[in-house]
């Protein structure tokens, strides 16, 4: 297949918006067509997302194709971020899917009709990172303008808005339970907040941070960044009881359903760590780029990437081998092709479909691998 030349391509302010190399397609074998997959596909005039079949997309002027026979389309959900899409989640039935980007904007959609239910205003500039509550009533969201907020999914109101950072928040996550909201960014600092009241109560001093994460039982947090450091803190003293050095930046993090792997995505790989060990199982197959989101899947056997040149990858975490990669370049004239990176991924509750938002005016989603 002959690869066309690149588009040049501006950096927004807000989340990563990187022109990924081209590349020829890789062969792959495509998982089983009972599966589907969330996708959303941002251009200029706004965007879609759209519920898949599990072929893999490729360019086609004027059409999405796939890499394989073309894909059976089944929702398509209109009027996304213009500018790109900087972090998306499922709610924990799997029943919606929050996105956030540039521009402030953040949308929840029904994942099974489509629809989309809710506008969520607020932020000033750019969404770095938004997360559903476990019981899925609230969203917590932090962006360029320094501020974390939580809001209702009943209604889209604002509940919470919490000030404390001095400098863009790249990550937020709720704990386990609900109660409190862990946030990371710019100004080296991890922050727990109380998430009915808003206090602040704990204040974490480390390098500039992009990822944090809790353990599946809400007692550590963890946290990755400039220092190319994974580190581990006891959410309840915020001592720093463990510290696992990355070769380079670390740009997210994740824990195993069962609290014994920690997955780090960073500046050259995807790396698996035994926990609380902290001695190192594998580093992940694939080309040494920058892997911006990763995620485990529900039973925990199967971590997915999302990288710099527009490629996700899925690996067996026992093997550390790569079982599937997908791709999507779109051709916006007969003589451009344009791939965007990937900056957020998330598996579904039931593990069989896979949401990713990418850089850029290009957003992807990409099937996920059954559970077994």
């Amino acid at each position: 297949m002959e690869v066309l030349p690149t588009r040049p391509r501006k950096k927004h302010r807000g989340c990563s918006s990187v022109q990924a190399p081209q590349e020829q397609p890789s062969s792959f074998t495509p998982p089983p067509s009972d599966q589907r997959v969330l996708s959303l596909l941002a251009r200029d005039v706004g965007a879609t997302l759209s519920m898949l079949f599990p072929e893999v997309i490729r360019a086609g002027y004027g059409a999405r194709l796939w890499n394989g026979e073309p894909g059976k389309q089944e929702l398509e959900l209109k009027g996304h971020h213009r500018g790109g899409v900087c972090s998306v989640a499922f709610s924990s039935d799997g029943q919606r899917v929050v996105s956030g980007g540039w521009g402030g904007t953040m949308r929840i959609w029904n994942s099974v009709s489509g629809a989309q239910e809710l506008d969520l205003v607020g932020h000033k500039w750019g969404v770095n990172s938004v997360a559903f509550s476990p019981d899925g009533t609230r969203v917590v969201s932090g962006g360029v303008d320094h501020a974390v907020r939580i809001w209702s999914c009943a209604s889209g109101e604002l509940e919470l808005e919490l000030h404390g950072h001095d400098g863009t928040i790249r990550s937020v996550a709720f704990s386990p339970d609900g109660k409190h909201v862990v946030s990371g960014g710019h100004d080296r600092t991890v922050r727990l907040w109380n998430a009915k009241w808003g206090q602040q109560e704990l204040e974490l001093h480390v390098e500039k941070v992009y990822a944090v994460a809790y353990s599946p039982g809400g007692e550590h947090i963890v946290c990755g960044g400039g220092d190319k450091e994974v580190r581990v803190w006891n959410a309840s003293s915020g001592k720093q009881e463990f510290q696992m050095h990355h070769p380079k930046l670390v740009f997210s993090l994740a824990f195993s359903p069962d609290g014994t792997r920690v997955a780090s995505g960073g500046d050259d790989t995807v790396r698996i760590w035994s926990w609380p060990s902290g001695e190192p199982e594998h580093e992940l197959q694939g080309p040494k780029i920058p892997y911006f989101s990763v995620a485990f899947s529900p039973n925990g056997k199967r971590v997915v990437g999302g990288s710099y040149n527009g490629t996700i990858r899925v690996w067996n975490v026992e093997s550390g081998e790569q079982e599937v990669e997908l791709r999507a370049t779109t051709i916006l004239l007969p003589n451009y092709i344009e791939t965007s990176s990937i900056t957020s991924v998330a598996f579904s509750p039931d593990g069989k479909r896979i949401v990713s938002g990418g850089g850029g005016d290009a957003v992807r989603t990409w099937v996920g691998a059954s559970e077994q």
